[in-house]
């Protein structure tokens, strides 16, 4: 790795509002990883170039979309002859599958940054680069976040994205409280019909009737003609809410 002077201090945290603050934030970790005379170039055409070092050069996405393979290979082209400047790209988003394939297979250092500034190593390379600073293991400072992909709560854009997904979610179907009272309502009517019921079948006929009979009818009818006036209230109060 090319640089010049003495270690750079972390960056501080940052919040990334435009793309300017994203390629500012970028060529502050390069800084950082040992890329010292690391410095964005914001406006103009950049020509797939948005940091420049003497040992590499970076390309910096602000957009809410994946990085494809199309945008590295604009990077690994912008290079040109100079095959020892280290190869970096930074987006606020996600990569497809395709680009990090190409990243690994041309030694392309892929970072996700979020919305404080942080950074997250994607693929090897870029877990190469972020951990070139040793740090003792009880220095708060070290760089904690693992390898892999980023976790998307803490993206760019991802708020957004949340919300229009939640809107998205379809909600809950109401408790149909109107069906459930009426239920309750007619509970003991029912009671009272088929007790009613059953004391004319076994009227008509008689020899059919178990001795047992008398008793439970009794308590039948009993809790069917007790249970009518909390239904009427529950049914009333449902109602009116």
């Amino acid at each position: 790795m090319s640089s010049t002077g003495g270690e750079s201090e972390r960056p501080t945290s940052r919040q990334i509002r435009t793309w300017q603050d994203a390629e500012h934030n970028a060529a502050a970790w390069m800084r950082y990883w040992g890329y010292r005379d690391a410095r964005a170039s914001p406006g103009g055409s950049d020509g797939g170039i948005d940091v420049s070092a003497s040992g590499a050069v970076a390309q910096v996405k602000y957009q809410a979309f994946a990085v494809g393979r199309p945008a590295l290979q604009l990077l690994f082209g912008a290079r040109g002859h100079a095959t020892h400047k280290q190869l970096i790209f930074f987006t606020g988003s996600d990569y497809a599958s395709t680009a990090v394939a190409y990243a690994d297979e041309h030694n392309i250092a892929l970072f996700a940054y979020s919305l404080d500034g942080s950074m997250t190593a994607v693929n090897a390379s870029a877990q190469r680069i972020s951990t070139r600073h040793s740090r003792p293991v009880n220095d708060p400072r070290a760089d904690t976040k693992p390898s892999g992909r980023p976790s998307p709560s803490s993206r760019l854009f991802m708020p957004a994205i949340t919300a229009a997904s939640h809107a998205r979610r379809p909600q809950p179907a109401p408790t149909p409280r109107g069906v459930v009272s009426l239920a309750i309502l007619l509970a003991p009517f029912v009671m009272c019909l088929v007790g009613s019921g059953t004391i004319w079948f076994f009227s008509q006929n008689p020899d059919l009737a178990p001795p047992w009979l008398r008793e439970v009818w009794a308590t039948w009818m009993t809790v069917a003609c007790l249970g009518t006036l909390p239904a009427l209230l529950v049914f009333r109060l449902s109602r009116r809410g």
